[in-house]
């Protein structure tokens, strides 16, 4: 009877561990958000002089997720306002109406693997729309979207709420004219 018992206990214990979903993110950004950009001079070429309110740097994927077998057209780009790390985007690259970058998934199996789960159908391939978390005070936005070239526009963007609302501020004064890009 103890035998039986342990047996089930040891049966169910496996269960539940079995589907539990460990969620780890495997790209190593080598930034966090805040930091200086002068922090990320070692792996892009940038130039500190400019100076300016809003900056942007991108690298390859493996740069930074080097074991994720993401798409060799995808890039990670860097959003700095005044010099401090706002938002992290990994881009994927289409060039033309074939999609063929999007088309392998990779970036979508990645977001649902280290972000969590999110209906696509039953063909993915054809999955339109985005998706959304906030983990940890950060804001994770998945978009798969085609365009009027039906073209995909594929990334995962991530950020927090107080760079989030930063660069609401900043977009507002360029579309009124009071900065540039």
């Amino acid at each position: 009877m103890r035998n039986k018992i342990y047996e089930i206990s040891i049966l169910i214990l496996f269960f539940l561990l079995s589907t539990i979903k460990i969620v780890s993110a495997e790209c190593n950004f080598k930034i966090r958000f805040g930091e200086n950009v002068l922090k990320i001079k070692d792996f892009i070429d940038i130039n500190t002089e400019d100076n300016l309110i809003l900056e942007k740097y991108s690298i390859s994927y493996l740069d930074v997720c080097p074991n994720e077998n993401l798409d060799e057209n995808t890039n990670v780009s860097y959003t700095f306002i005044d010099d401090e790390l706002a938002n992290i985007r990994i881009v994927v690259n289409n060039f033309n109406e074939n999609n063929d970058a999007s088309n392998t998934l990779k970036l979508m199996k990645y977001v649902k693997q280290n972000f969590g789960d999110f209906d696509t159908g039953q063909n993915p391939k054809i999955y339109n729309y985005f998706n959304s978390w906030k983990i940890n005070n950060e804001i994770i936005i998945y978009k798969r979207i085609r365009n009027q070239f039906n073209i995909i526009e594929e990334e995962l963007f991530i950020t927090n709420e107080k760079y989030d609302e930063k660069m609401n501020r900043i977009n507002a004064r360029i579309e009124k004219g009071e900065i540039k890009r």
